[in-house]
């Protein structure tokens, strides 16, 4: 593998974020609720929740 290809390459890596992902996103107000049970009780859930497919990433300055 050539340092070309190696930033590109990930099937040799595990994917351990996105089961975490999809769990999260499965059970995002329970999970709120056993954990953050007050601010559970602020959100109004009949407007649905939206999950963003990107992490933040810094501006460049």
């Amino acid at each position: 593998m050539t340092a070309d290809t190696q930033a590109t390459d990930t099937s040799d890596k595990p994917d351990y974020d996105s089961p975490w992902k999809e769990a999260l996103e499965k059970f995002f107000p329970e999970f709120l609720a056993l954990l953050f049970p007050a601010i559970h009780a602020e959100i109004e859930w009949s407007k649905g929740v939206q999950f963003l497919d990107k992490e933040f990433q810094p501006k460049p300055i």
